[in-house]
């Protein structure tokens, strides 16, 4: 595949096997309507990506390759305690209403990222969490982002992100962060219910990372995260799906179909629906020949979806970014280098790669639910 190959051009010929299926195309824009988001929506799946409010406002061709690829985005930062509330009780929305405004504007639905994140904690919080008064400040900040961004314009909310963490020593898994010092493990079932009484009608998500690979320390991810998922749906505790990161590396543990299927399929089981919430990949070595580097991030995120995708309670992926343009997996010291990490389905100019015809192929491979 040639690097210069327009991104117009490419997808025409990416997407050629749905048109093979025979799912409509209106002739006068078949380019354009032949996408991410419609390959998902096929299949009755939703395909998103996380953005910042910057990147949408600043660049226009970006902004416009979010709305032509994905129905759902989720804002990467700008939601998140410490964005949101930096100084107590003085909240600052406008960095989210911007997000909020950029997906009414092109018809795009939204996935609330993240209520409860041990490292998105105001500075003023971490000072008072373990003193009287300090649950109300979590709950005040719940009640608020859900009252105000708590509507049919968001499909679920990440309500409790990462709280796993099997080396911190526990018995149960839970990670040792300043939410559970504080208040011990009741916060997590605490911050579900508070949070669907502050939204009735929203689907409740825990967000986890790290449970896709097949390593010692992704197998305790796993078993700890069912255990909580069993734990709260026995104390019907108010929790209707899990977010899996999907964070993919081509170094590390090794990868197992059959421990990721069943894995899933124990997820399920417990009555939860299943978003691949931050699909990426981190690269290895980034001075290999770019076909190579390509056909090897393809080939990573084809076999682990054509895993994840068979499991009927998956409802979509999004992708931790859209293009390499914005990956955090570039740092600043590699583009100082002039290196950056390929693991996302567009380019750093934009253009389409070998991941986005391995993830529509493997939506194509989605058995009926």
């Amino acid at each position: 595949m040639s690097a210069a190959l327009p991104r117009r051009d490419f997808l025409t010929g990416v997407f050629g096997s749905v048109l093979a299926a025979g799912i409509a195309v209106p002739m006068r824009s078949r380019a354009a309507d032949l996408t991410l988001k419609k390959a998902a929506q096929t299949h009755e799946l939703f395909w998103g990506a996380a953005v910042q409010h910057m990147e949408l406002a600043r660049d226009a061709t970006f902004a416009d390759l979010v709305a032509e690829q994905c129905a759902v985005i989720v804002p990467e930062w700008e939601m998140k305690w410490a964005a949101i509330e930096k100084h107590r009780g003085k909240p600052n929305f406008a960095q989210a209403d911007a997000i909020v405004r950029f997906a009414s504007e092109h018809g795009l639905k939204l996935r609330g990222h993240t209520l409860i994140w041990h490292r998105s904690i105001p500075e003023w919080a971490k000072d008072i969490l373990g003193q009287p008064g300090g649950w109300d400040a979590v709950a005040t900040h719940i009640a608020a982002m859900l009252h105000r961004y708590g509507d049919s314009r968001f499909i679920h909310w990440d309500v409790l992100n990462e709280v796993i963490e099997p080396n911190d020593g526990r018995d149960d898994g839970l990670r040792a962060s300043p939410f559970l010092k504080a208040f011990g493990p009741d916060y997590i079932p605490l911050s579900l219910t508070l949070a669907r009484e502050a939204a009735p009608g929203m689907r409740l998500y825990i967000n986890e990372y790290g449970v896709d690979y097949d390593g010692s320390v992704e197998r305790a991810r796993r078993a700890a995260l069912l255990r909580l998922v069993d734990t709260l749906k026995t104390e019907k505790v108010p929790l209707d799906g899990i977010g899996i990161q999907g964070h993919l590396r081509l170094d590390g543990s090794p990868f197992s179909e059959t421990a990721l299927s069943t894995f899933l399929r124990d997820l399920a089981s417990h009555g939860v629906r299943i978003t691949i919430t931050e699909l990426d990949v981190r690269e290895g070595d980034l001075k290999m020949p770019l076909n190579i580097r390509d056909t090897r991030v393809a080939d990573e995120v084809r076999r682990y979806l054509d895993v994840a995708l068979q499991e009927p309670a998956v409802e979509g992926i999004v992708s931790w970014g859209l293009s390499d343009r914005y990956s955090w997996r570039t740092t600043p010291a590699l583009r100082q280098q002039g290196l950056v990490n390929r693991g996302l389905p567009f380019d750093d100019a934009l253009r389409p790669k070998a991941v986005t015809k391995a993830i529509v192929a493997a939506l194509e491979r989605r058995r009926p639910g």
